[in-house]
C-alpha cells in the first residue's frame, strides 16, 4: 500500500506539471497522448489498490493460505505493469 500511496502522488506531480507546463504551443495537458498516459496511470492504480483490499479482506476472513492467489496477483502486478510500459 506505500508503493500505491507513492504512485499516487506521483501521478498528483504529473497531473500539476501538466498544467502548469506548455509545448508546442499548448498545454501539456491538452495533448491527448498525455491524457491517456494519465488515465491508465489511474487505472492501474486503483486495480492495484483493489487487488490489496481484496486480499487483505481474504486474509482476514479465511486465512493466508486460502488467499495465496490474491496475494500472488499482488506481487506479480507492479512488475507485469512495468513491463507494459516499456
Amino acid at each position: 500500500m506505500r508503493l500505491i500511496g507513492m504512485a499516487e502522488r506521483a501521478l498528483e506531480l504529473l497531473i500539476t506539471r501538466s498544467l502548469t507546463r506548455t509545448a508546442f504551443g499548448g498545454l501539456l495537458a491538452s495533448k491527448g497522448a498525455l491524457l491517456k498516459d494519465i488515465a491508465d496511470s489511474r487505472i492501474e492504480i486503483d486495480s492495484c489498490r483493489l487487488l490489496c483490499l481484496q486480499a487483505a479482506a481474504m486474509i482476514d476472513s479465511v486465512g493466508a493460505k486460502l488467499a495465496a492467489q490474491q496475494i500472488g496477483m499482488i506481487k506479480v502486478m507492479a512488475p507485469v505493469r512495468q513491463q507494459e510500459n516499456m
